[in-house]
């Protein structure tokens, strides 16, 4: 037993050594590219690799075309098929019954209710062809067993706020009548269609769990809601739309969600309004699609017991000792059920923003996609503990404003590109990522390529990009493809990381870019770059230094003011010519020259 205990253990420090050699051979062999042709200080560097970056992602957002029926779109019935007196508990009119409190709907027709109930409920429970409109005027209800409103049969369930009306709905703690098992769950429960219009007031004190809740599709049409929610603030399962409302969410659980994970499902649709959501977990999450449209305004606060990221300090690659987390370089989602996730916006597949203004303060991503995200135009402040913007496969910014002003790392996909837009982003790790996968690793440990890995690629097509970045500033575990915009980059001022850091070739043939940084793991545009670079070495770069690259007849070619010390300036710029001398000046002070190769 002995002798097979010492084997057991032998194979265990084996394998143990195994792990050590390859993260040693990954270490070097993975960075060691970096170092390939620095020469002088003066001179330029020119860093190039064999590898396909003919790509160029084009990415177009799912088309979800919302319908609405004419029932769906009135704002105001002034007639009525029975009304109901909530103070009195009493009803005139067909389709409707009251007994120990609870009002019951039993047919097709428009239902008017006014007062004030401390302990009633009301039940819909039609045929399945019916159309049921509940209307709410200043209505004020409150049920201690069950929820205040409670679809279990029809086609289609309207609840209409009278327009001027404050109207109130509060449910208890606990539930003790179910009409099936864990049905309802919601102050305001459907199992079928169910859509809120109007241009009143609702308030919801959800005590229990969800304050509303569809089986089916939920839409949301010009009403005034406010939430407070045990649980989930507004879910739908099918489908969450939302036109026009103005929505205040405080959230237990999630803001707003769709669960649904059919395909052509599961999807959350808003066109125009004001969003205020703050919750624990997710803002908004949809098991497939979020589409943001109409200029909406929506302001998110998730306030999740997550990590934040951005805390831990980043020393790169530097042995053992590095803070860089391996699980983030293999691709690990982190939206298992063992973790908590409180993300601004969320979703499946897809996230599309096509307008609108979006802030949002995240303890965890702030926009997260397991699929992609196309924005074509928006206005967004984020701050965050993890990413700003995340998506599993592949990001595409085609316009807007986007300010980034907290996050682990700023934007990150496997395949990003931007076409335009101003992006300022700040990131305590990499600024714009271009993360490897598993098969990453093993390729650095092999020295040989996978084309998986050659295919990531960052394409920067237009726009004007700050990046501030503790970590690699521009990082691709792929390539880095540029042929636009106006970049600038304030890179690490640890060693362990690069402004510009790439495993295959960075190809520029258009735009400007100017980064600084560290220099131990400098790296400048590949040989194959149409337009040149020339990069100084300046040992004690000072934050706040004026740098100015002039030509050799004194003309200005460049010029940025640094936000960090540094210890290395590259300049990437259509003005510089091969063969011509340029020179750098700090705070005024001729400091070097170099010829542009």
């Amino acid at each position: 037993m002995e002798k097979k205990n010492n084997t057991i253990k032998y194979i265990l420090i084996i394998l143990i050594l195994v792990v050590i050699l390859g993260v040693i051979l990954f270490l070097v062999n993975g960075k060691s590219n970096n170092f390939e042709n620095l020469n002088s200080s003066e001179n330029t560097s020119n860093y190039s690799s064999n590898s396909n970056t003919d790509i160029q992602i084009t990415q177009t957002s799912t088309n979800i075309e919302v319908k609405y029926k004419d029932e769906e779109l009135v704002e105001n019935y002034t007639e009525y098929t029975a009304k109901v007196n909530l103070t009195e508990m009493t009803a005139t009119g067909n389709g409707i019954n009251i007994s120990n409190g609870t009002i019951t709907i039993s047919a097709d027709g428009v239902y008017y209710f006014t007062g004030t109930a401390t302990d009633a409920n009301i039940v819909v429970n039609a045929p399945d062809s019916a159309l049921v409109v509940i209307v709410l005027d200043n209505a004020n209800i409150t049920s201690t067993k069950t929820a205040v409103i409670n679809g279990i049969e029809a086609d289609n369930i309207i609840i209409n706020l009278m327009s001027e009306s404050n109207n109130t709905l509060t449910d208890g703690s606990t539930y003790t009548v179910f009409t099936e098992d864990d049905e309802p769950n919601a102050t305001v429960f459907s199992k079928t269609d169910l859509c809120i219009n109007g241009t009143g007031t609702l308030t919801i004190n959800a005590n229990y769990e969800d304050a509303i809740a569809s089986k089916d599709d939920l839409k949301i049409i010009n009403s005034t809601i406010i939430v407070k929610a045990k649980d989930d603030g507004i879910r739908g399962k099918d489908s969450l739309v939302l036109k026009n409302a103005n929505i205040t969410v405080v959230s237990d659980g999630d803001g707003l969600k769709s669960t649904n994970e059919e395909a052509g499902k599961g999807y959350i649709y808003i066109d125009g309004g004001k969003y205020a959501i703050t919750s624990a977990g997710d803002g908004m999450d949809a098991e497939n699609i979020v589409n943001l449209n109409g200029d909406a305004e929506i302001n998110i606060t998730t306030t999740g017991d997550v990590e934040d990221k951005t805390k831990s300090s980043n020393q790169g690659w530097q042995g053992f000792g590095g803070q860089r987390n391996f699980a983030d370089d293999l691709n690990v989602s982190d939206d298992s059920d063992l973790t908590v996730s409180s993300k601004g916006i969320k979703a499946g597949s897809e996230i599309a923003i096509n307008s609108g203004k979006i802030t949002i303060s995240a303890t965890d991503d702030a926009i997260h996609s397991n699929g992609v995200i196309i924005i074509n135009d928006v206005e967004a402040t984020l701050s965050t503990g993890d990413d700003g913007i995340h998506a599993d496969n592949s990001i595409v910014i085609k316009d807007g404003i986007i300010n980034i002003a907290k996050s682990y790392e700023g934007i990150e996909a496997q395949y990003i590109e931007i076409d335009g837009g101003n992006i300022d982003l700040i990131s305590s790790d990499d600024g714009i990522n271009v993360n490897g996968g598993s098969e990453q690793m093993f390729r650095n440990f092999s020295g040989t390529d996978n084309s998986s890995d050659s295919n990531r690629l960052l394409v920067i097509l237009g726009g004007t990009i700050n990046v501030n970045a503790n970590g690699d500033g521009l990082d691709s575990n792929g390539s880095i493809k540029i042929s636009g915009g106006t970049i600038l980059v304030a890179g690490p001022t640890n060693s362990g990381n690069g402004s510009l850091d790439y495993n295959y070739t960075c190809t520029v043939t258009g735009g400007s870019l100017i980064y600084y940084g560290a220099s131990g793991m400098w790296q400048d545009s590949g040989s194959n770059s149409t337009i040149k670079t020339v990069a100084f070495s300046v040992s004690n770069g000072k934050n706040g230094d004026v740098l100015e690259l002039k030509d050799s007849s004194g003309n200005i070619v460049a010029k940025v003011t640094t936000a960090k010390t540094y210890q290395k300036i590259g300049f990437t710029n259509s003005s510089i010519k091969s063969g011509e001398t340029y020179t750098l000046y700090v705070n005024g002070t001729q400091f070097s020259s170099v010829k542009a190769n």
